[in-house]
């Protein structure tokens, strides 16, 4: 369900005039390779200078000026394959992309071809299988007509015009994501080409390592040609918004607050400040006026419904869309605008929204920003499984979303001020960790993931594994993981009388952490569990209702996997200092077990110690 507004799209035209760079020799030579290559593809490769330069670099969002160094318009796999081969053996990144809608968070692209996937819209229904197979450029509207004329729902977003696999694979919070849960959890297999130019099908029992890391990850592990999704069977659904005028946004928004609190997990709600704009294609009743607005759909019948939403009538909207609908309906409840558009806008998640979070919302909604919006999270985005991938919940309670028309530098500058504010002023109910399709801005790649857990390491080696060389570019990048050297954990107690081979073997799977001062480590998670060998820094022990134990610092350990060898379980730690650690993870911990015979009995030895302790 990812967010944008209403703008006129030719405001923002001037925004991506052609500014051709001086070109050196060296250039020349791979723009002649190029045109080679595109003669060999079935698609065709763009660049500068050519004719259809502009349209094929555009983005989704007209205020992204997208300038790489060619555009290759891929019409299958083979294309896929000969343009990674291509950019590897010509030093070249790879940017991947279908719609372009999460532009604005790519680093420049220098050096870089942009791979776009949007000729690739191939969508196969498997009624039998209760399967979707979408290839990489398919959009919503591609998919959710023919899956509802088989008697499926697929967990789409709020546009019908946004890349299915941007989408999902960033985690994708839809209309059923409280009762159905992220649409990255439904995803079966996925199709990638790798850094090498290998093809491979990614599922549970090929390379689920990187299965795991593409589900979350973002498009820093390859080039993504297909992904093949579990359908649902449709169920009853009742949905709609309620107006008010925007003089009542916070008699409305703690209305809304309190009555989501109250409902089941099968409806999914949001409460929005909404500015419409004067444009003949926004409908006569809202045209340039502005509206707090609550938009909900539930999963059940009408009269459940229409029950459910009873105290939400009291408030006497203005206008009531509230019915049964069709799956399709749900794609334009959002009121999302049909075609590319210049904004800025960002995200961040709120562990609570108090009144005075819900005044600051009011005073921070109003223009340039054209919609401020809340979202409920819980349900089914909460319920963790070992099945998931690198992003398989959320854990705040609201995400907020906000943005504005940006078709003029002046503009942009006082919406990117506008969402800045809004962004310090919710900053004390903001959670730790932010939301990847919701980030329009670069983040460091830890922040959208737990910090709790060992998620961003192990993304990192995966990463390592499969593009050590940083191949590819994208939106919120993983980078690659350093190779730790022997001699850094070789003198620490717990290793210091383990053979060489098992020290080489640690080495080898282990990964670096960094954390802040003030930052809780609970090593028991959805990526297992974790020990940790302090390089830098100091913690604390957080033991309740015991003894309080020494600080821990260089040279101890800590984590769950010793106590779990004993069945016991460790007390939370706290950094306080920034610290850096490094880090075995228990499915690493699994993978070289029968390597570490001389850890093992280290690592209980270790737990029972703590245990007497």
């Amino acid at each position: 369900m990812d967010s944008a507004d209403y703008f006129d799209p030719a405001d923002g035209a001037d925004m991506l005039a052609d500014r051709q760079p001086a070109r050196t020799g060296i250039e020349d030579v791979r723009r002649g390779a190029l045109r080679d290559l595109s003669g060999s593809l079935t698609g065709q490769v763009v660049l500068s200078g050519d004719p259809e330069w502009d349209e094929a670099r555009q983005a989704w969002n007209l205020a992204v000026d997208q300038r790489p160094f060619a555009v290759a318009l891929v019409e299958s796999v083979e294309d896929v394959v000969k343009v990674v081969e291509f950019a590897r053996a010509e030093d070249l990144r790879i940017a991947p992309q279908a719609t372009g809608h999460g532009a604005s968070a790519l680093a420049v692209l220098d050096h870089t071809i942009l791979v776009k996937t949007s000729r690739l819209r191939g969508v196969e229904i498997d009624a039998g299988a209760r399967r979707a197979r979408i290839e990489a450029g398919a959009l919503w509207e591609d998919v959710v007509g023919p899956a509802a004329e088989q008697g499926f729902v697929v967990l789409h977003g709020s546009s019908p015009d946004v890349g299915v696999v941007g989408y999902t694979l960033g985690g994708g919070m839809g209309w059923l994501a409280r009762s159905r849960g992220l649409a990255a959890n439904s995803v079966t297999a996925i199709d990638l080409v790798t850094a090498e130019g290998r093809f491979l099908r990614l599922d549970n029992e090929n390379e689920p390592d990187l299965f795991w890391a593409v589900r979350g990850g973002g498009g820093s592990f390859g080039v993504v040609t297909a992904i093949e999704l579990e359908l649902y069977p449709t169920p009853e659904l009742y949905a709609g918004a309620m107006l008010w005028p925007v003089e009542r946004v916070g008699e409305v928004l703690r209305c809304w607050r309190d009555w989501a609190k109250t409902v089941p997990d099968e409806v999914t709600s949001l409460g929005r400040i909404l500015h419409f704009p004067p444009f003949p294609d926004v409908p006569e009743a809202m045209r340039g006026k502005s509206f707090v607005i609550v938009e909900a759909v539930l999963v059940g019948s009408e009269s459940e419904g229409a029950a459910l939403v009873t105290p939400l009538r009291e408030l006497a909207p203005i206008m009531d869309t509230f019915a049964a609908v069709t799956p399709a309906a749900l794609q334009h409840l959002h009121m999302d605008p049909p075609h590319p558009v210049p904004g800025i806008g960002d995200g961040l998640f709120l562990e609570r929204l108090p009144d005075e979070a819900i005044d600051t919302i009011v005073r921070a909604g109003g223009p340039p920003l054209v919609s401020l919006e809340i979202r409920q999270l819980g349900g089914a985005m909460a319920v963790s499984s070992e099945h998931h991938g690198a992003v398989g919940t959320l854990d705040a309670g609201y995400v907020m979303f906000t943005v504005g028309p940006a078709p003029t530098p002046e503009l942009a500058a006082a919406v990117r001020a506008a969402v800045d504010r809004a962004k310090a002023g919710l900053a004390p109910w903001e959670s730790e960790r932010t939301y990847f399709n919701f980030s329009e801005q670069p983040v460091g790649g830890a922040r959208l993931y737990p910090r709790k857990t060992y998620t961003y390491q192990r993304l990192r080696k995966i990463r390592a594994a499969h593009d050590p060389g940083e191949m590819f570019v994208s939106n919120h990048p993983i980078p690659a993981a350093l190779v730790i050297e022997v001699a850094r954990i070789a003198n620490t107690p717990i290793f210091a009388d383990l053979p060489a081979a098992e020290l080489d073997a640690l080495a080898a799977t282990m990964g670096e952490v960094e954390l802040d001062a003030g930052t809780e480590v609970v090593a028991l998670d959805d990526s297992g569990s974790t020990v940790y060998l302090i390089e830098e820094g100091e913690a604390d022990v957080i033991n309740p209702g015991g003894p309080t134990p020494p600080p821990l610092g260089p040279g101890d350990t800590f984590g769950e996997i010793a106590l779990l060898l004993t069945g016991e379980r460790t007390a939370t730690v706290m950094a306080r200092t920034p610290m850096k650690l490094l880090a075995l993870s228990g499915p690493d911990f699994e993978r070289i077990r029968g390597q570490i015979p001389a850890l093992e009995g280290s690592l209980r030895r270790l737990g029972l110690e703590r245990i007497s302790r």
